[in-house]
């Protein structure tokens, strides 16, 4: 049986993966995001939560390397079989703790990059076996978009 993952930091960012989700509501699925107050109650069951993680902090790796090692733990207990993602930074540690279980990874871009990849979606573009852009412009520069 299917189980998805979206993975996604929070504002639009979670707006977009709502989005998705709402047109498969038939596939049993989770969220993964950062601890923020805004996620609505009735959200909250199958949503879990990571500290934000900030390029400007110093103990950045160190938080990576956690989120990674909490992410194997959780795809691996939830029976994740597909894992969607959208956003920042805290989709590179899932997205790679995915990859190491061998669970196919979905990367949509930000709308607001039109000229370039985020600095996640260059990371996570190596990655991803399914990368999707919004404007056509990308898929000049990015082929397996």
């Amino acid at each position: 049986m299917k189980k998805l993952c979206y993975v996604c930091s929070s504002g639009g960012h979670w707006e977009e993966a709502l989005r998705l989700r709402s047109k498969l509501d038939s596939i049993p699925s989770l969220t993964v995001t950062e601890e923020e107050r805004g996620i609505p109650e009735a959200s909250r069951e199958s949503v879990y939560t990571f500290h934000p993680l900030r390029r400007t902090d110093p103990l950045l790796l160190l938080r990576i390397s956690g989120v990674f090692f909490r992410s194997l733990v959780l795809l691996r207990r939830e029976k994740v079989t597909h894992v969607a993602a959208f956003g920042a930074l805290l989709c590179l540690p899932v997205c790679l703790a995915a990859k190491c279980l061998g669970i196919p990874v979905l990367y949509v871009e930000s709308i607001a990059r039109v000229e370039d990849l985020s600095l996640t979606g260059k990371l996570i573009y190596p990655l991803a076996d399914r990368f999707a852009v919004q404007w056509e412009a990308l898929l000049e520069r990015y082929p397996k978009a």
